[in-house]
């Protein structure tokens, strides 16, 4: 997502996006959390979490592009380190929210639980923001749309009776449906093969819980 121009004001439209993102991980915590006892102390967590996520990747325009930045120190205000600046910036969140929550003893359903309704979340925001960022919409945004609200609708409808169960199952087809529909997408850059690099991400997530799954399942039957 470019910048957003709103009439004098030039906004950083992917910073715009994060803090949307920020505001939905927010909201899916709060839900998912609100009858746990540590509730407020793992949001305390998650928002330092973030905090570390923006500064990171904001700063990491500094360590990346340092020539740029000495020529025109302003410049902070507009770019960032981009995707590589996206993935330091995750390493070390993750990184962080891992050691702060091991004292929570929260079990993996949990995090699978939180996580799968943010990641649909943010999926289904996102074309929503490109369209409102003046992008025209495509088909494959439309069915993104479709496909990520028809998974909220289950997640919601669900989420008394497998209340942080096993959500490993959900998380598989969400994303085996992102990765049929990739092959819709107008702009889509090959990576390997015939798949873009987030056909690749997908299967490759997917791929690794569906192992977690198995290897699980085995330990449990003994």
């Amino acid at each position: 997502m470019g910048n957003i121009q709103l009439g004098s004001l030039l906004l950083n439209g992917r910073l715009v996006m994060y803090l949307i993102f920020g505001a939905i991980g927010w909201l899916v915590l709060h839900y998912r959390l609100r009858h746990n006892p540590e509730q407020n102390r793992f949001m305390s967590y998650a928002s330092n979490a973030f905090l570390i996520w923006m500064l990171v990747w904001k700063g990491s325009f500094i360590l990346l592009y340092p020539v740029e930045f000495i020529e025109t120190p302003i410049s902070l205000l507009y770019f960032d380190g981009g995707k590589r600046g996206e993935w330091l910036a995750s390493i070390i969140a993750i990184g962080y929210l891992w050691y702060r929550s091991r004292k929570l003893h929260l079990s993996e359903n949990v995090w699978m639980d939180i996580g799968l309704w943010f990641i649909t979340g943010c999926w289904l925001l996102y074309p929503i923001l490109q369209f409102i960022a003046g992008n025209e919409p495509a088909l494959y945004d439309s069915l993104s749309i479709l496909w990520s609200s028809l998974f909220l609708l289950i997640l919601f409808l669900t989420r008394r009776t497998s209340r942080f169960g096993d959500r490993t199952g959900y998380a598989i087809w969400f994303l085996i449906g992102h990765v049929l529909l990739q092959f819709l997408h107008p702009d889509r850059t090959l990576w390997l093969l015939s798949f873009s690099r987030l056909q690749i991400i997908c299967i490759a997530i997917a791929t690794g819980l569906a192992g977690w799954s198995l290897f699980r399942e085995k330990n449990e039957k003994g």
